[in-house]
């Protein structure tokens, strides 16, 4: 029974102090995301909107603190690394244990894949007799897809809650590692 009551102890103790180096926000992040087009020329336009939850899981009060965003696009030419589409920011304060709902700006950006555009050309034949010969033309893709996103939310300079739809992301802005709590 002693042993169990020390396990049980022991995995407190080191899911609290992983908590807290976590941060104490935790957020749900959904993408609300809408393409229109397609059609003959091609273009294709997307609009996203986050909506972010922000959940304060500490007993304390957590002011002015700041939630920053990021969309990601990458060139539909193929390969391209990500690039910052568009980002933002909000201020924002939690009550002890409570939530509050963020919704970002609607981001949008227009591309064209490759496609090809078939039109015709008015010939005349020796006979005086016209004829539609048709013309393919091949059609670039141009234009950057929003692909990925990623939230954090900042007490000062210290990250408390943080969220990437890749995580990859994670690394590609540099996430610092955990800071360690002072030793007692």
């Amino acid at each position: 029974m002693k042993t169990l009551t020390f396990l049980a102890a022991l995995i407190f103790a080191l899911t609290s102090h992983l908590h807290a180096e976590g941060g104490s926000v935790r957020l749900d992040v959904v993408q609300n995301v809408k393409s229109h087009g397609g059609g003959g020329n091609g273009a294709t336009t997307q609009s996203r909107v986050l909506v972010i939850t922000l959940n304060n899981t500490s007993k304390a009060q957590m002011d002015n603190l700041t939630v920053k965003y990021w969309f990601f696009t990458r060139d539909v030419k193929g390969g391209g690394n990500l690039s910052v589409h568009k980002s933002g920011e909000a201020k924002v304060s939690l009550p002890p244990v409570g939530r509050q709902v963020l919704t970002t700006e609607n981001v949008t950006s227009t591309y064209t894949s490759q496609h090809n555009e078939v039109t015709g050309t008015q010939v005349r034949a020796a006979n005086g007799q016209q004829f539609n010969v048709p013309q393919v033309r091949t059609v670039e893709a141009s234009g950057k897809r929003i692909v990925a996103h990623a939230v954090r939310v900042f007490d000062g300079e210290k990250i408390v809650g943080e969220y990437y739809s890749e995580y990859s992301l994670r690394q590609k802005m540099g996430v610092p590692p955990p800071e360690k709590s002072p030793e007692k």
